[in-house]
């Protein structure tokens, strides 16, 4: 009898601490977002994003225009972290971001 073999393939995924996230976050945007917080993210979690440059729509572009005023909305990061790719400011990938407080 033959082993089974569980089909599977390995991935290159970027890492960032949410911590290191929020400050990059307010330093380009000049707001202390607080990921953990408005995405009601648990303690000693990774949560993963995969990121492509693309068009934000009116609503997505509407959340933008929010955290640049200073009141962002809750359950925007995906909506960041795409404006971040489509400003050259963070790379396409597969993105895991790790929550330790």
């Amino acid at each position: 009898m033959t082993n089974p073999t569980l089909k599977c393939k390995k991935e290159t995924r970027i890492v960032v601490n949410e911590r290191e996230l929020d400050e990059f976050i307010e330093e380009v945007y000049g707001v202390n977002y607080e990921p953990t917080a408005r995405e009601e993210w648990s303690n000693d979690t990774e949560h993963c994003f995969i990121l492509k440059k693309k068009l934000l729509d009116d609503y997505d572009t509407k959340k933008i225009r929010a955290l640049e005023s200073g009141k962002p909305e809750d359950y925007s990061l995906r909506v960041i972290m795409t404006d971040l790719c489509n400003k050259n400011l963070i790379e396409e990938g597969t993105y895991t971001i790790s929550v330790s407080w």
